[in-house]
């Protein structure tokens, strides 16, 4: 190796030792890349572990406050989530608000099912709308509000469009 370096020019020495280092910072700026999110994600381990300590620390507050809960509840209120889409659709209806109700989307858990409807009411008024998010949050803790969107509709500026986001909880059989 060493005899073929001394064969070429000093011109090609040069240009090989230019591309080696330039091939060298190229490596090292991946290495310190890969360091760093290697890094970072050991912190973010750190940081759930942390969490996971204090959930595990405080399981059994977390629990007694979980059956308290549960026994609060009114097994004839809770809503599954064909339940949710017929009681926003009543809510909805009461208020005369013009309508489209997505089915739910339902997430299993070890103890509830979580259920998550979208709510799109097109030209309504505000005081109609705010009828609506209020008779929703009276309804708690069997449904929530979880967000509201509003826009202006394009045709009369005085009447509003809006997607309402709401959820329930289910408890798992």
């Amino acid at each position: 190796m060493k005899a073929l370096f001394m064969r070429i020019s000093r011109r090609e020495k040069y240009m090989l030792v230019l591309f080696l280092l330039a091939v060298a910072i190229v490596w090292g700026g991946n290495l310190i890349d890969r360091a760093g999110a290697l890094s970072q994600g050991f912190s973010s381990v750190g940081y759930l572990l942390e969490e996971q300590t204090i959930v595990l620390d405080n399981a059994e507050d977390i629990e007694a406050r979980m059956r308290a809960g549960v026994e609060n509840l009114d097994p004839e209120r809770i809503l599954s989530g064909t339940r949710l889409m017929n009681e926003l659709d009543t809510i909805a209806r009461s208020h005369g608000l013009s309508r489209e109700i997505n089915p739910p989307r339902s997430d299993e858990g070890e103890v509830f099912f979580f259920h998550l409807v979208n709510v799109t009411v097109r030209q309504a008024n505000i005081g109609s709308l705010m009828a609506f998010a209020d008779d929703v949050q009276r309804r708690a803790p069997y449904m929530g509000l979880e967000e509201v969107s509003l826009t202006a509709d394009r045709n009369d500026p005085r009447m509003l469009n809006a997607t309402f986001r709401i959820s329930s909880v289910e408890l798992s059989p």
